[in-house]
């Protein structure tokens, strides 16, 4: 069977081949802040798509849900793993590159998006339920579109927000008011365990157990 690659791989493969082709002079990368050795280096660190200024779908992957305050980031990093997370963060303060994390791109003061490195989650969709205990391991890029249905066809429910597009990081963070709120609470109340990348890199779990504060 003959191999096809990924749509990943094809635009990891065009990335590269324009960080190193001859319409890019040297002066280029000097105003943007970084090197072409450095952008080559972080390409082949990733598994993931990165959407650069002059990348194809570039005004498409910068706007936001709201996109009252827009932004022009240096690089949009559309992660696949954690560890392209973490590749991310340590370039990121390596560099001194500002900084933001986005998920479904809800926040209404634009706080998802910056003129630096934005580290886009959207695509860690991951769902495992446990129907046992009630419980679901839900990934931070899932969306309640992509959620409720899951949960609904096991009988199960989780308090999320009235626009279906919102992703699950941000409303809990925010707390997460919703429509069956008085019967089950804040979205925050049903959280019972947090998997963390912190700034520096490490990954950490915070339950009321274990790493609480």
């Amino acid at each position: 069977m003959r191999y096809k690659p990924s749509k990943t791989e094809v635009q990891k493969k065009e990335n590269i081949q324009w960080l190193n082709s001859d319409k890019f002079p040297d002066e280029f990368f000097s105003s943007f802040g970084l090197t072409r050795e450095v952008l080559v280096s972080f390409e082949n660190a990733l598994t993931c798509t990165v959407i650069y200024p002059w990348s194809k779908g570039y005004n498409k992957a910068r706007r936001e849900f709201n996109n009252v305050y827009p932004a022009s980031p240096r690089m949009i990093i559309f992660v696949n793993y954690i560890q392209d997370i973490q590749e991310s963060l340590k370039f990121a303060q390596t560099y001194k590159l500002e900084t933001r994390i986005r998920s479904g791109r809800h926040s209404m003061t634009d706080y998802s998006i910056c003129d630096g490195i934005v580290i886009d989650i959207s695509n860690l969709k991951s769902v495992y339920i446990n129907t046992e205990n009630q419980t679901a391991y839900v990934e931070a890029g899932n969306r309640f579109e992509d959620l409720n249905p899951r949960l609904e066809a096991v009988g199960m429910h989780l308090p999320g927000g009235g626009c279906p597009s919102v992703s699950v990081a941000g409303y809990m963070q925010g707390g997460g008011y919703g429509l069956t709120s008085r019967n089950f609470g804040i979205h925050s109340d049903n959280v019972l365990e947090v998997l963390i990348v912190l700034a520096n890199g490490p990954l950490m779990v915070a339950s009321p157990a274990k790493n609480a504060d």
